[in-house]
């Protein structure tokens, strides 16, 4: 992700999300068969999604998230520039349903922002803001802010579909999540009711596999 930093459209996808670690190794260690029940066509076919590249501007190209570590710096990313002035003016007032969830930092955060990550050109990347320096790259509120709304290719819909039929989310409405989930989106959503309008919640979350498998 470092390397997206400073223009090298370099992504890593986690192979096979639905599995478990312990069948993960079970396949390492000898032949993925079609006994397997592995389709190795389709799986190809959705890691290779992420190298798709929308252009944005003469500075950044625009790929969809390629791993949940991706997606986890989008979310504090998030979270850390909303509470910046010029980053929140740049958010406005967004009317929001669909929320991603970092496991490990308790935080929410639009899953449309979380869902895109940009490439930026060398250029562009010795030009950031103090705020961004120092940071793995991943999306922030000025390049958040040219995605035209009414694109089809960044909308809502595709960036929660991604992030559960590509990455492996669960989504859950949030009356249905844990209770741990329930309180930890109550606190964070007071906390921020200024500057974001919750509509009819739903939180993609990380399978408890998932959580719980470590490196592969």
């Amino acid at each position: 992700m470092l390397m997206r930093g400073f223009g090298i459209a370099a992504f890593q996808v986690d192979l096979l999300p639905q599995l478990n670690a312990a069948t993960i190794k079970r396949l390492n260690a000898g032949a993925i068969a079609r006994a397997a029940g592995i389709d190795a066509r389709a799986e190809i076919e959705r890691v290779l999604q992420v190298s798709d590249a929308d252009i944005v501007d003469g500075s950044h190209r625009i790929h969809k998230a390629d791993n949940p570590f991706s997606v986890a710096v989008n979310v504090r990313q998030w979270n850390t520039e909303i509470l910046h002035p010029p980053s929140a003016a740049m958010w406005g007032r967004r009317r929001v349903s669909y929320f991603a969830y970092d496991h490990a930092s308790g935080l929410f955060a639009p899953s449309k922002f979380c869902a895109f990550v940009p490439t930026v050109k060398m250029a562009a990347a010795a030009k950031r803001p103090e705020i961004l320096q120092r940071r793995p790259a991943g999306m922030t509120m000025s390049i958040y802010a040219m995605l035209d709304e009414s694109d089809p290719r960044f909308d809502g819909r595709i960036a929660w579909k991604h992030l559960h039929s590509v990455l492996g989310y669960d989504v859950v409405e949030i009356q249905r999540a844990s209770d741990s989930v329930r309180t930890r989106f109550d606190c964070w959503q007071r906390r921020l009711a200024g500057v974001v309008q919750v509509r009819s919640p739903v939180v993609l979350l990380m399978p408890p596999l998932r959580e719980q498998a470590g490196p592969r």
